[in-house]
């Protein structure tokens, strides 16, 4: 068994030409569209909602551990599908285990530079703004 690395949130170029394997698995979860954004009309991945914990790679078949921003996530069965209908478009991969994981949880930061603009922008359309440290000097 091997762990696939994920590229650096600032780097999502997913280029590995040491691993082409790593190379297609990101690229591919990186198709994986966030159901409830895509309804919202974002175009936004799994990936950049930093939804991957890990993958692993067990003799021909990958586990994903993933973790749902939610635990009560009405579509999280529409991403696990898409997971599992990965195999037959990876070179090697015979099936993908998808395991949700409880921890770590899923917050903010996990978001790629791309969905941490969108929630920016969406938090100051509903006046959700931090105030900035300036502003908070009396």
């Amino acid at each position: 068994m091997h762990s696939i690395s994920p590229p650096s949130h600032s780097d999502l170029t997913f280029e590995t030409p040491e691993d082409p394997l790593a190379a297609a698995v990101w690229n591919a979860l990186n198709e994986i569209k966030d159901p409830c954004h895509l309804l919202a009309g974002h175009d936004l991945s799994i990936v950049d909602l930093g939804l991957i914990n890990r993958v692993d790679v067990i003799c021909d078949r990958l586990e994903v551990g993933i973790t749902f921003t939610d635990t009560s996530c009405v579509f999280a069965y529409k991403i696990v599908h898409a997971l599992e209908d990965l195999a037959p478009t990876l070179p090697g991969v015979t099936s993908v285990k998808v395991v949700p994981e409880t921890y770590p949880i899923w917050t903010e930061s996990r978001l790629t530079p791309k969905a941490r603009a969108l929630y920016a922008d969406k938090a100051a359309m509903f006046g959700f703004v931090r105030n900035r440290p300036s502003e908070c000097q009396t």
